[in-house]
Parts: C-alpha cells; sequence; structure tokens
C-alpha cells in the first residue's frame, strides 16, 4: 500500500489514541454508562441472550445489539470499564474511516473541492461523536453499522448494505429511517418497477432482520415504552421538531459558513412561511439536558436563548430549501429523504438530544459539501481547529468534572 494512503487512518486514528492516552479509559462509569453497564452486565451472563431477555430488554427506549456486543465482549475479556470503552473506540475508528470513504467517493462524483479528510474530522470533532468514543454506550456501535451500510450503499452492495443496515436498526430503530427512505425514493422513481431494483432487496433484508423483535415487544418499536403504539408518543412535539433543525444548523456551520453568503438570499423568505410554527411551539423545554448547546445557551443567556435557537432555525430551513433544490445524480436523493424522513420521526420520539443528530449528520455533510463550489483548505482546517478545541472542553467537561 502507497504510503498515501496511509495518512488518512494515521490521521483519524490519532485524536482517537491521544483521548484514549489521556484519559487511560479507566475514569469512573458517568453519563449514561452506569443504567447501560447493568444492562450489558445482564447480557453478559451468556454467549447468546435467551428469549424471555430480549422480550424483557425495557431499560432504554433503544433496540439491545448494542448490550450484547457489549455483553459478549466482557464476557471474553472481562467486565472492567476500561476494557469496554476499548470496543466503543475500536466502533468508532471504523465508522470515522467508513464515512472518509464515502466521502472520498461521493465528493470526487460531483467534482466538489472539498478535501473528505477534513470532513471526516469535522464529523469526528463533534463532541457527541468525540465524547461517546470513550463512553459503554450503544452511539459507537450504531454509527459504526450505520456508516458501513451507506458505504456498501454507495456500492451497490445489496446484501452487504442490507445487513448492515438491519444491525444498525438492531443497534438504535430510529435507524429504521434509512430502509424507509429507501423505500420511498424507489417507490417515486420507478413506481411499478420499484421491486426490480436490487436496493429495494437491500431495505427488505434490513427490516426482515428487525420483525423477530418488533414481533416479540408485541409490535412495538421498543419494550421501554409498552403503553404507547408501535412505541412511540401520541402527541407528536413539534418544539422537539424546532430544536432538531436548529442544532442541525448548528452543528453544520463550518461547512456553511464556506458558500459565499449571497448564495443564501435565494429563498430568504420562504423560513417565514413556516414562523408560526417555531411562534407557537419554540423549542423550549422544562429539563435543559437535551444537548450541549441547549444547555449552553439556557446558562447564559436564560429565556432569551430563544433569539439565538430562532436564528439557527432560520438557518435550518434555509438549508433544507437549498437542498431541495440541488440537482442530485441517480440514488443521491436517499441522502435529502433520509434527513427529511429522520426529521419527522423527531416529532414522535420520546427524547431528543443533539447526539441523536449523528444519525443524519454525516448525510447532511456529504449534501452540504455537494453545495460548495470553492473550499480553501486552510478555512476547512481553521473550522477543524476551533470545532476541536470546541470538543476537547466539552470532553473535560464530561469526563474529569462529571457534568451531564
Amino acid at each position: 500500500m502507497p504510503r498515501y494512503k496511509l495518512i488518512p487512518p494515521v490521521v483519524l486514528a490519532l485524536p482517537l489514541l491521544i483521548g484514549a492516552l489521556i484519559t487511560g479509559l479507566n475514569y469512573p462509569l458517568t453519563w449514561d454508562e452506569p443504567a447501560y453497564y447493568s444492562v450489558l452486565m445482564i447480557f453478559g451472563d451468556n454467549y447468546l441472550p435467551s428469549i424471555e431477555e430480549l422480550r424483557s430488554y425495557n431499560r432504554f427506549d433503544a433496540t439491545p445489539l448494542s448490550a450484547i456486543i457489549f455483553g459478549l465482549w466482557g464476557k471474553i475479556f472481562g467486565f472492567d470499564p476500561w476494557k469496554l470503552r476499548i470496543l466503543s473506540v475500536f466502533f468508532s475508528f471504523g465508522a470515522i474511516l467508513a464515512f472518509y470513504m464515502i466521502s472520498k467517493s461521493l465528493l470526487k462524483k460531483y467534482d466538489s473541492p472539498v478535501n473528505p479528510l477534513h470532513l471526516a474530522l469535522l464529523l469526528m470533532l463533534n463532541p457527541y461523536f468525540y465524547a461517546t468514543s470513550f463512553l459503554i454506550l450503544s452511539d459507537p456501535s450504531s454509527i459504526f453499522f450505520f456508516m458501513f451500510s451507506l458505504l456498501y450503499y454507495i456500492r451497490r452492495h445489496t446484501l452487504l448494505f442490507g445487513f448492515f443496515a438491519g444491525l444498525a436498526i438492531l443497534t438504535r430503530q430510529f435507524y429504521l429511517f434509512l430502509p424507509i427512505s429507501i423505500l420511498l425514493y424507489l417507490f417515486i422513481k420507478k413506481r411499478n418497477l420499484f421491486y426490480r431494483d436490487r436496493r429495494f432487496f437491500g431495505a427488505l433484508l434490513s427490516l426482515a432482520m428487525f420483525f423477530p423483535f418488533f414481533y416479540l415487544w408485541g409490535w412495538h418499536l421498543s419494550p421501554a415504552f409498552p403503553q404507547s403504539y408501535l412505541g412511540l408518543p401520541r402527541i407528536p412535539s413539534l418544539s422537539t421538531l424546532n430544536y432538531h433543525l436548529s442544532i442541525m444548523a448548528f452543528y453544520s456551520l463550518p461547512l456553511l459558513t464556506l458558500r459565499p453568503l449571497r448564495s443564501y438570499l435565494k429563498g430568504i423568505f420562504y423560513p417565514l412561511l413556516l414562523l408560526p410554527l417555531f411562534l407557537l411551539k419554540p423549542p423550549l423545554f422544562d429539563v435543559p439536558a437535551h444537548g450541549i448547546l441547549y444547555f449552553t445557551l439556557d446558562t447564559i443567556l436564560g429565556t432569551y436563548k430563544l433569539i439565538p435557537l430562532f436564528l439557527m432555525w432560520y438557518l435550518g430551513i434555509l438549508l433544507l430549501v437549498h437542498l431541495l433544490k440541488l440537482k442530485y445524480r441517480e440514488g443521491d436523493e436517499v441522502f435529502l429523504i433520509s434527513i427529511i424522513i429522520f426529521s419527522i420521526m423527531m416529532l414522535f420520539y420520546s427524547w431528543i438530544s443533539d447526539k441523536y443528530l449523528l444519525a443524519i449528520l454525516p448525510m447532511a455533510f456529504l449534501l452540504f459539501a455537494t453545495m460548495i463550489k470553492d473550499a480553501h483548505s486552510r478555512a476547512l482546517l481553521s473550522w477543524v481547529f476551533v470545532t476541536g478545541i470546541f470538543t476537547g472542553v466539552y470532553s473535560y467537561l464530561l469526563f474529569f468534572k462529571l457534568i451531564n
């Protein structure tokens, strides 16, 4: 292998290696780790979980594959927290490496000047991607399976795409948005011939992998909230949708600022049509635990936090408008449909957090990058540096000050 091909893996491995060396991965259980640790210990009793263990998995509003994998890893290597966190680091490295390969392929197809390595670094240094890489949670494994499903989707490997998409769903059920988006795309584009497309069978395979759990849990997406139809709240929350749009714009800022301001003036009045949506249900929550962005704005600005949240919400609507106008190549509309479907799902999801955005942020990054016609490496690297500082401060507070 030529030496230059080793540069991206080494560069992407360095932040994870530095974090592992600094922390030693041997700090007390923090954030959601204690509850998750108790669940994986149950699955660690045997190499394979029993039907009853799967049926009674009701500690989280999530699917159990990650806890099963951690339990198996612990049974083989031990349940010391630092040993389990090693697995999280491996998952995160594999995920970011897959994203780099996806970026390299897609950005070349669109003749984008954005460097795929810089794009991968921006995603890795998202505070939630980076911080959860050192935690015993389902996020690293779910994003790992999801990234490989996207990789094999763009490479048209039907079985591998469906298999990894199914594993992602079995780790976090909201990844159902991917096969749903593909089926919707095929139905719109190919109408009566949609079932002849190989991607149709890949999407069906991922759904078939989840179906036994869907049946086992009494036709609920998760056993955590069995009182709700399909495991979802009965009343959609427009506040969570508005917050979702705000954080999507916030975490995409590094790429958005690379486009000239005049490009956003086109369609600037479209968000005004949806202004009543924001005014009626602003993103206000009783408990400021929906993510670092909300927590920071609430702490510093109090009730005035609505001002920056509104500005970001407005930008989020503008971004969707611009993405709708983008000229896509065959199959790439699935990324846009996925962003929309996931946003709709957040209307019904029982909880919203900045870290859930990791499900669609990779696709948002890729689509925004294809919109950029002129990008300077120095500008992107400066954003990598700023994002790294932001993430470093957050990680320090989380790991050493144990701030939620």
